[in-house]
């Protein structure tokens, strides 16, 4: 790609270093820009004009806005490029390619096909143009040009798994969503393919897909419903210009309001007509209505009501209307055209069926579902033999749609209609759909997780089963597992059993594909851990390492699994539980820095509250103007001393890093090479720390009681030994919490109440501590390996136990069956942190 005016080499490097796999950082590389762009006017070298509309610049921060993967986000890629037009641009084969990704995205896709073949043309050795031109020729109809396309990637990149992959969606006629539906970077692209990524994940990836292209009767179905439901003025997006769409609500009594859809027409088509219906019902009822300014309507079922608070400022109102979501998988209507085409199917349909669809589909396509469900019942009442499995699949439908989060009773009724069909559809996608709807508008999120998982499996790309996971998995009391944790090590030990030999030899022979395959094997328990393996250098042991990437929530499992390890398996391998000072057991792979020479970095340690800070100094952080330009550096910096120190050591000691200009080196600055000396000399207890030890460090705490219903509000004392593992569930951010759901983990408290209560303060302490320590004995003597005691606090009348939790049925038995033993215990009760389902009661 022509390089432009405004970026220098050091820029560049710093925005590739921000752009490496998966976790693009999208604003420092746009912050990046910005700065270069200031820099390049302070300097007298271009005009601000000039800078703006640099090709380089625009894509570069195109990219960033791109890597979002949100539509919003996407029209400010495609405002950067097109800022950016005139001759510098338009001779720009990389500038096209970028213009035809953000066409693709905003859902223009014959602007995007032309931008791509003029890039083909400008730059035919730039092979992510012929990627984009392969799927947009097969889109058209092109198939053979396609194939073309994709045989010139491949001559330019041969074997890349894009262009193989693409080249087998086109042979299979895959939609263009379907192609879209991928990440650049091979592993995430796995995780999302084989449902391992979290569903949060998952759900942006598919609603910035689901802009590319609208389902015309969908979208239909929509403008129908915003038409009844009182809305005019329809106003389709047109990116760049107009970036979303719109209508206006008119409202007795209040100025019409603008009701701003934050997508273009092909993602307002994938909304379900039913939740938007039922979103419109509940609008004019939703927090400070009564003043809006504007309501914006967010691809996740989100709505910002938007008005002026009481100081002038613009503010909103976020709320969640997701619950709201009907059943929309309906299957008259396509069964109907399906047998118009084909003939019909007398393997699936009887002649019943056939004759009730006609009616049935009229319904559907008024989104009649009071109307369906009596059509069914009278249908079936004038029958002499039970409903067919497939009418008994739509009446389902109908029960799930007359059915809300507050009044969910029709759904129990379409779980009767779904059991009388499970023996012949309960492989199908729909069979399982309408299951898993059912079950989360009851509140039996963890029964719903299997069918939903069963869904997904038959259809990756289900919205509406994305959706309905999201809400099963945020609100589960206890942690379901397909297996348990404690079941998991076993397995991949076995499993590793049977081809450590041949590991050991290809380790000799393929050391990279044998990692891949270790890597593959574990990959079970080890999501969001790192792991390396390495031949022995000295005695006949090879090594494992296992790392939890700084993340303190994987040492439980990772200790786990390494006491796990078999006899037979530890006469040939050694385990290194996370990084070890000096990278021994190491593969030798490492992770691309900036620093290319780290024997000649120094350092300056200084205590930062309990921690050591530590200043790196080099002539390479010449350049290095802002705190943003810096943090490349500093992740580098942060390996470089994990590598140096070792693992535990940086997680328990390490508070921070700095780059420090070049030319300072003030007294105390020392070699690299002699940082572990240092800490060995001037920090307690880091000398052979080990990652288990950090598993018994505790936080004493004292909190002042709030006045508040929410469970531990009213704590007074107690200690924690996983603060930030624990922290992530009580936020809510659940990314990190579905990856250890599906390793098998879990986390939450029991509510510990005695029967009686001593008077005097000391005495009722003590009682609630004997009590405590019960259940610590329970779980050291008889729960090995299904749970830890994370923390525990007191509070008035009560107490608390925190656990991370490996094999939940196991704890639930063991505690109930000691609370039912012990008359001094008045009730027990357990709650997952990341729940909104309230309690289990075990006594």
């Amino acid at each position: 790609m022509p390089r432009g005016k405004v970026l220098t080499d050091r820029d560049r490097a710093l925005i590739e270093a921000a752009r490496k796999g998966h976790d693009i950082q999208a604003f420092r590389m746009v912050k990046i820009v910005e700065d270069a762009i200031e820099k390049a006017v302070a300097e007298g070298r271009l005009t601000r004009e000039e800078a703006e509309a640099d090709p380089e610049g625009a894509i570069m921060r195109a990219h960033a806005h791109l890597a979002v993967g949100e539509y919003p986000s996407s029209v400010l890629a495609l405002r950067e490029l097109t800022g950016a037009r005139g001759p510098g641009a338009e001779d720009n084969g990389g500038w096209w390619y970028k213009l035809s990704e953000a066409w693709m995205a905003c859902g223009d896709l014959e602007k995007s096909r032309d931008a791509a073949e003029r890039a083909v043309r400008l730059e035919p050795d730039f092979p992510w143009s012929w990627l984009a031109v392969a799927k947009l020729r097969a889109h058209f109809g092109d198939e053979a040009g396609a194939m073309r396309a994709v045989r010139a990637g491949l001559a330019l990149v041969p074997g890349d798994p894009e262009f193989t992959r693409l080249e087998g969606e086109i042979e299979a006629k895959a939609p263009v969503e379907k192609m879209e539906y991928h990440f650049i970077d091979p592993d995430t692209d796995s995780d999302l393919l084989r449902g391992t990524m979290p569903v949060d994940e998952r759900l942006q990836r598919l609603y910035a897909v689901n802009c590319i292209r609208p389902d015309e009767r969908r979208l239909a179905w929509n403008l129908g419903v915003l038409g009844a439901m009182g809305l005019k003025d329809w106003v389709p997006a047109a990116p760049p210009l107009r970036p979303f769409s719109c209508a206006t609500l008119l409202r007795e009594g209040f100025e019409p309001l603008t009701v701003r859809f934050l997508m273009n027409e092909a993602g307002f088509s994938k909304i379900g007509s039913i939740w938007l219906e039922r979103m419109l019902a509940v609008l004019p009822d939703a927090p400070e209505m009564h003043r809006a300014e504007r309501v914006d309507v967010l691809q996740n079922r989100h709505l910002h009501i938007v008005f002026t608070d009481d100081e002038g400022r613009e503010a909103r109102a976020d709320i969640d209307l997701s619950p709201l979501g009907g059943d929309e998988s309906a299957l008259a209507r396509r069964t109907l055209e399906f047998i118009e085409k084909n003939g019909p199917d007398a393997d699936v349909l009887s002649p019943e069926d056939a004759a009730a669809l006609p009616a049935l589909a009229e319904l559907e396509d008024r989104h009649d579902w009071k109307a369906v469900t009596e059509s069914l019942i009278a249908f079936f009442q004038n029958q002499d033999h039970p409903p067919s499995p497939f009418l008994s699949g739509e009446i389902a439908v109908a029960f799930n749609n007359l059915s809300t989060p507050g009044n969910a009773a029709n759904c129990a009724l379409a779980l009767v209609a779904l059991e009388s069909a499970r023996e012949r559809y309960s492989e199908t996608y729909s069979w399982n759909i309408r299951m898993g709807h059912a079950l989360v508008t009851l509140n039996r999120e963890g029964e719903a997780v299997e069918y939903l998982d069963a869904a997904l499996a038959a259809d990756p790309m289900s919205l509406e089963a994305l959706e309905l996971m999201h809400r099963a998995l945020g609100a589960l009391t206890l942690s379901r597992f397909t297996f348990c944790f404690a079941e998991r090590i076993e397995g991949v030990w076995e499993l590793f059993s049977k081809h450590e030999a041949e590991l050991r030899e290809r380790l000799r022979t393929d050391p990279v594909e044998a990692l891949d395959d270790i890597r593959r094997i574990f990959e079970l328990v080890s999501a969001g851990w790192w792991i390396d393996a390495s031949l022995p250098k000295r005695g006949r042991k090879c090594r494992l390492v296992f790392s939890p990437a700084k993340n303190p929530a994987f040492i439980h499992p990772i200790c786990m699994l390494a006491d796990a390890m078999p006899e037979s398996v530890r006469k040939n391998w050694r385990i290194f539980k996370g990084r070890q000072p000096g990278g021994v057991g190491e593969s030798g792979e490492r992770h691309q820095t900036l620093i290319d020479r780290e024997e000649k970095l120094r350092v300056l340690p200084l205590p930062e509250e309990g921690r050591i800070r530590l200043n790196f100094h080099s002539d390479e952080f010449e350049g290095v103007y802002s705190p943003e330009a810096a943090d490349p550096y500093c992740e580098a910096l942060k390996e470089i001393a994990e590598r140096t120190l070792g693992e535990a050591v940086t997680m328990k000691c390490l508070a921070s890093v700095a780059v420090c200009p070049p030319g300072s080196d003030p007294a105390g600055t020392i070699p690299l090479g002699e940082l572990p000396q240092w800490f060995d000399e001037h920090v307690s207890g880091v000398r052979g720390l080990r990652l288990e030890d950090l598993l018994s460090d505790r936080l004493e705490y004292f909190v002042k009681p709030i006045d508040s219903p929410v469970p531990m509000s009213d704590i007074t004392s107690g200690w924690s030994t996983a603060v930030e593992f624990l922290n992530r569930f009580r936020s809510g951010d659940d990314t990190l919490v579905n990856t250890l759901a599906r390793s098998g983990l879990g986390a939450g408290f029991v509510t510990l109440v005695p029967a009686e209560l001593p008077e005097n303060p000391e005495e009722a302490e003590e009682h609630m501590k004997r009590l405590m320590s019960g259940i610590r004995k329970l779980v050291a003597h008889e729960l090995a390996g299904a749970a830890f005691v994370s923390g525990e606090a007191l509070a008035a009348g009560r107490a608390y136990m925190e656990f991370i939790v490996l094999d939940p049925m196991r704890l639930f038995r063991a505690l109930a069956a000691w609370a039912g033993e012990q008359p001094a215990v008045g009730s027990l009760s357990w709650r997952s942190w990341h729940s909104r389902a309230g309690d289990l009661g075990l006594k």
